[in-house]
């Protein structure tokens, strides 16, 4: 066997084809102390999946499996940690970009296209508070455990547009027990848009949602009931007076 005789990574993966560690291998010439001709660069890996609250890429892939479908490009340092999570269309094209702090659960999305905040998480964000524009960022802030505190979208030029505060706890309708979100949105100058909240039950599974406006006055219910035995569930919408004026059945 012939020792390499050029620089290179190696990449060490479980048998899910998750990354572990990354591990810079230098040429035998390429001795600690010489001074080198330049710094070593980042390197660009591709997934089929990615978890930002969890910072966790899915089962790796090569550069040819990755085209044509849709994938994620992870910016690699040389010391192993991620630097930026770009989801890639099957056409190629770019739809955002994570861009990670070092040593910090918070991070950025930068937005390559227009569109809306609902499509990161249909749970967290309402229509009420949800454009996006090429170039606009989404900055996230987070808690201890990953999830979002807080997230205030940009333009451009870093002018705040609006942003969302948001609150965990346990619901207090004695009829719907379980996990609650609340979600807050704001205007930039940090008037009130609206609110909802989502409440989860043990399979975290939305049986719950209440709408609000600014005023904090009650708009809609948004009601899950779940029929196990036939993979299918009623969607109830309820408006302020307390009269279904919506139902459908949906399977999952």
């Amino acid at each position: 066997m012939f020792a390499r005789e050029e620089r290179y990574f190696k990449a060490v993966y479980d048998s899910n084809g998750k990354l572990l560690n990354i591990e810079y291998i230098p040429a035998p010439w390429d001795k600690p102390g010489r001074k080198k001709a330049k710094k070593t660069k980042s390197l660009k890996l591709y997934y089929t999946s990615w978890n930002p609250r969890r910072t966790e890429l899915g089962k790796g892939l090569t550069r040819s499996e990755a085209r044509g479908r849709k994938h994620f490009e992870a910016v690699v340092n040389p010391d192993g940690s991620v630097s930026s999570v770009t989801e890639i269309l099957p056409s190629g094209r770019r739809k955002w970009t994570y861009r990670l702090k070092p040593e910090s659960k918070d991070y950025t999305i930068e937005f390559h296209s227009s569109g809306t905040i609902i499509a990161l998480d249909k749970v967290l964000f309402n229509d009420a508070a949800s454009e996006v524009r090429r170039g606009w960022k989404a900055i996230y802030k987070t808690r201890k455990d990953g999830r979002p505190k807080q997230v205030h979208v940009e333009d451009r030029l870093g002018q705040r547009i609006y942003f969302y505060r948001f609150n965990y706890s346990a619901s207090r309708d004695t009829a719907f027990r379980g996990m609650m979100i609340r979600s807050e949105y704001f205007k930039d100058d940090k008037s009130a848009v609206g609110s909802h909240e989502t409440i989860f039950d043990k399979k975290r599974r939305i049986i719950k949602q209440d709408y609000f406006d600014k005023n904090k006055s009650l708009i809609k219910t948004v009601i899950h009931e779940y029929r196990d035995d036939l993979k299918e569930k009623a969607i109830i919408t309820i408006n302020e007076k307390g009269e279904a004026i919506e139902r459908r059945i949906v399977p999952y």
